[in-house]
């Protein structure tokens, strides 16, 4: 089971505030004073129409990635003296970091990928 951190559930929760991801079969999510589970269809945690304002979607990395990408051209995610920065390209390999994306860092490369979704959804 993935292990997600107090602050990476802090910006889902920030996130799911901003913008409803659509939860899907395999999906990780958090309900109000319950653990983290997976989204299945045999364990009868599914919610009408998987929208419930008491749950949480949890964010992956893949996710994040899924997201970042719809977007923007090129996002990468590197690290960088024990932190993880997301770093966003333009098609011409020029550096392109939108306003609200600068110093997008993170202690895990979840939480970074976190921030930057984050950035995201606040600024649109």
């Amino acid at each position: 089971m993935k292990e997600f951190t107090k602050e990476e559930i802090s910006l889902c929760k920030q996130i799911a505030e901003k913008h409803r991801k659509v939860l899907r079969y395999g999906d990780w999510w958090k309900g109000k004073g319950e653990d983290v589970f997976l989204m299945n269809t045999l364990g009868g945690k599914l919610y009408p129409e998987n929208q419930h304002k008491d749950i949480i979607p949890l964010w992956t990395i893949s996710d994040c990635l899924e997201f970042l990408k719809e977007r923007y051209d090129d996002v990468n995610l590197g690290g960088i003296q024990s932190k993880w920065e997301v770093q966003i390209y333009d098609a011409y390999d020029k550096v392109r970091h939108p306003k609200y994306l600068e110093d997008v860092r993170g202690k895990t490369p979840s939480e970074a990928l976190l921030k930057a979704v984050l950035a995201v959804v606040e600024e649109k």
